[in-house]
């Protein structure tokens, strides 16, 4: 047996201990992000003449595209990011709309990308299309809930890799599986949160601080007056996880994010009501009748972790008022006055703010300058 046929066997293996190895997590009562959408799993590839295209579904009846269905002509663009190709592996994690139904309302679903490449000549059964020296395809998770993509990106890539370990595309058993395993454990409720516990997602909170010193406060103040900010990095992970780091900070956000998809959304506010009572040792009401979590995704506002130069439209639309977005399109940076009044450039580590409003908001106050160790400044955020 070859060094590669032992490498697929042992990827394999990996690949079917995770598949039968549940989130271990309290069942929860139900929350206000909770709902009875099962996960998906599909395909994204790159054809050398069409471009990125879904290829399968995996958790639909047979002849059921849900791409087509709920308009989610942009998901291919959302999988696979620009420069993605230069990586061995990057993940991508973006948001969808899911329209409104006869049985449930419109609401914000979430997608996870992992992303990798084969060189063509390796492959098992070479299709007449594929003309390229390598195959680009991203496996893709969509869920009702971020507050477990921690977790699942690590499962999502050893899957990935093990599909790609086969070097035979067309036979997908392993990501069936990988879904139905999902599925499972969202019957059984063992991927829902208790409503008591807030999840971290994103880079640590210390790597965070230590990345961004005291500009961490600059930008999660910038966070909760919802101007349009816009992310820029050459690693599409890093881009993603550094605005999952800002908004895990505002407690119960990660839960509540049923309205970050779409500006028109704002299903949230609509059954907002005003606590009656308070239970002072019990977390979730207090923070409850603090007004926690603070919606800063809601009527007017959009939240795309990673947003193709394709849904440049949705920030230029006059709905449109604050948004949190983040690019690998160096295209971007040139039209940086008209789509972000704050830029966040991860590669060069600088925070440029265009607005003069906004500048003059974000200044630290004298109680902020102590809490903050300012030497050392970086970029030009003041």
């Amino acid at each position: 047996m070859s060094g590669q046929d032992d490498d697929s066997s042992q990827n394999g293996a990996e690949a079917q201990s995770v598949l039968l190895s549940p989130i271990d997590s309290p069942r929860p009562p139900d929350s206000p992000s909770a709902s009875s959408f099962a996960p998906l799993v599909t395909v994204v590839g790159f054809h050398h003449a069409r471009g990125p295209e879904v290829e399968s579904w995996f958790g639909v009846d047979d002849g059921v595209d849900p791409a087509a269905d709920f308009g989610w002509s942009l998901l291919p663009f959302m999988a696979l990011s620009d420069g993605a190709h230069a990586s061995e592996e990057d993940f991508s994690y973006f948001t969808l709309l899911r329209p409104k139904t006869d049985s449930a309302p419109a609401t914000s679903l979430f997608g996870i990308s992992c992303t990798r490449q084969l060189d063509s000549s390796q492959l098992l059964n070479r299709p007449a299309d594929v003309t390229r020296s390598t195959v680009q395809k991203a496996v893709v998770v969509i869920a009702d809930t971020p507050q477990f993509f921690g977790m699942l990106r690590e499962r999502l890539s050893i899957v990935t890799q093990a599909w790609f370990a086969q070097r035979d595309f067309t036979d997908s058993d392993i990501l069936r599986h990988f879904q139905e395993s999902l599925a499972d454990e969202k019957a059984r409720g063992a991927i829902k949160s208790d409503s008591d516990r807030d999840q971290y997602l994103g880079m640590s909170l210390r790597e965070l601080v230590h990345e961004f010193k005291w500009q961490t406060l600059v930008l999660f103040k910038c966070c909760l007056l919802q101007p349009k900010m816009l992310f820029f990095g050459s690693r599409c992970d890093r881009l993603c996880m550094v605005q999952f780091s800002l908004i895990s900070l505002i407690p119960g956000l990660l839960r509540n994010l049923q309205d970050c998809a779409d500006p028109e959304l704002d299903s949230y506010e609509k059954k907002l009501s005003q606590p009656t009572s308070l239970q002072s040792s019990n977390r979730s009401s207090l923070l409850s009748f603090m007004g926690l979590p603070l919606q800063i995704f809601g009527k007017g506002s959009f939240f795309g972790p990673y947003t193709p130069l394709q849904q440049l439209d949705v920030l230029a639309d006059f709905g449109t008022k604050s948004y949190l977005v983040g690019s690998t399109n160096s295209l971007l940076l040139q039209q940086r006055d008209r789509y972000s009044d704050i830029l966040i450039n991860l590669d060069e580590d600088t925070v440029a703010i265009t607005s003069t409003s906004l500048k003059s908001a974000l200044a630290l106050t004298a109680a902020d300058r102590r809490r903050c160790t300012v030497p050392g400044r970086r970029g030009s955020g003041r």
